[in-house]
């Protein structure tokens, strides 16, 4: 294992500069800690940025929940329920929320002070491949708990669902009822959930890669657009079954089956991976789906930071399961 004896011997500077570096408690030229940050990163070594952060700030009391970046603009209808257990959480436990949606990460640095955050810790929604909110972070020494799995390893803390299990289960379950041309409109494919969605259906679809990649649709947004063309797509391509990333889009799988004067449930089956608490399933016939409990994920993910902020803990990595809703919409075509 590397250490910061290593990081100075390797860039020809003292131990205590190192830690300066990453402190930032006394000055250190910029030619230096970018060597350094250089080596650290050849070498993957990860300082203990809890124990960093903590030794050069006061605290405030304040822990910053980022959530997703929204291109479209679009807000999620769970963010209610994380942000009212976030708020309900922190504030058993003397700390105050402030709500971040739709930053950059641009946008993200300027929001923490250099040198000196305003909050003590981050929660971050829905990591993205190359996350720079994640980077924007993390080069502030702020402890944080994402939500989500991030692409590379970092010194966080994460919540997240099994997503790769997930849709294998469901694809599982669909073939053996007797379907055998599914197609999955996922969400953006530079979300890491949509990847472990997409490494879950191939599992279990055990196709080649190209014919995967002819059932996979990567819908940017989310859009109600985009889930009816490309669940029209996948009917007009045979689709017996569709599995979906939120009820939005499935919502709008409704109106193209119902379009091609096909059966709901019957000639093409329809799971949305994703349902809000808020909505009523008020779908006909109704909507098959799993559901995460995002008043779970944020009491654990709240828990778990203000854990870190103050015993500097180690970073730790927890798996949360989703409840699969069976109705109409998935009806079985043959005894399994």
């Amino acid at each position: 294992m590397t250490t910061i004896n290593d990081i100075a011997k390797k860039a020809g500077v003292a131990k205590s500069t190192v830690s300066n570096v990453f402190s930032k408690k006394k000055y250190v030229s910029p030619e230096i800690c970018e060597r350094v940050m250089k080596i650290c990163k050849e070498l993957d070594f990860q300082p203990n940025f809890y124990a960093a952060s903590l030794s050069n700030k006061q605290k405030t009391n304040l822990i910053g929940l980022f959530l997703e970046t929204s291109e479209s603009g679009d807000y999620r209808p769970f963010y209610n329920e994380l942000i009212k257990s976030v708020l309900v959480n922190a504030s058993s436990l003397s700390y105050n929320v402030v709500v971040y949606y739709g930053l950059d990460s641009d946008s993200t640095r300027n929001k923490l002070v250099m040198g000196r955050s305003p909050i003590d810790g981050a929660i971050i929604l829905s990591p993205s491949l190359n996350d720079e909110r994640i980077e924007a972070i993390k080069e502030k020494l702020i402890p944080c708990v994402i939500i989500g799995r991030p692409d590379i390893n970092l010194p966080f803390s994460t919540i997240d669902v099994d997503n790769v299990h997930l849709v294998e289960e469901v694809v599982s379950e669909m073939k053996e009822s007797g379907r055998n041309n599914i197609y999955l409109i996922n969400s953006n494919d530079q979300l890491t959930i949509s990847k472990d969605r997409s490494i879950g259906f191939a599992k279990a679809y055990n196709l080649d890669e190209n014919e995967i990649e002819n059932h996979i649709f990567y819908s940017k947004f989310s859009t109600k657009e985009d889930g009816y063309y490309y669940a029209m797509h996948a009917i007009k391509e045979g689709a017996d079954a569709i599995i979906t990333a939120s009820e939005i889009i499935a919502r709008e799988a409704y109106e193209a089956i119902k379009d091609m004067n096909k059966e709901i449930g019957t000639d093409v089956a329809v799971f949305s991976l994703g349902y809000s608490f808020g909505e009523k399933n008020n779908f006909s016939p109704s909507l098959t789906y799993a559901i995460q409990d995002y008043n779970l994920f944020g009491e654990k993910a709240t828990k778990m930071l203000i854990d870190a902020i103050e015993n500097n803990n180690e970073k730790t990595n927890l798996l949360l399961t989703s409840r699969i809703h069976y109705h109409n919409s998935f009806k079985k075509l043959i005894n399994s």
